[in-house]
């Protein structure tokens, strides 16, 4: 939620699963521009295999790369209200201001 940090780390609590799932489609995204940048590299290099790498190059960096950066926000979103070794715990309970935890009233 743009301005309140609060609700917006209660919203990735209660949803999760949906912001990891969110997560990893982005990354399978990421892979699937990496297979067609090679793809088109192999389909095109048989006119011109400067050009061809050049654009794939351009095309590895624009999307699959630096997207792929951007997507360390996400994880460390995750990582600054879990902690850091309790990423890939499947089960974890965090008390965000007004949000009850399992075992609270």
């Amino acid at each position: 939620m743009p301005g309140d940090a609060t609700a917006t780390a209660q919203n990735i609590i209660a949803f999760e699963e949906f912001f990891r799932l969110g997560f990893v489609a982005d990354l399978v995204a990421f892979m699937r521009d990496l297979v067609v940048s090679i793809l088109l590299y192999l389909l095109l290099k048989h006119y011109s295999s400067m050009l061809s790498l050049i654009a794939a190059a351009f095309r590895l960096l624009a999307h699959p790369a630096i997207a792929s950066l951007n997507m360390l926000n996400h994880f460390m979103a995750l990582k600054l209200l879990y902690g850091a070794l309790s990423f890939c715990l499947p089960t974890r309970t965090v008390a965000c201001p007004g949000h009850a935890t399992a075992g609270s009233p």
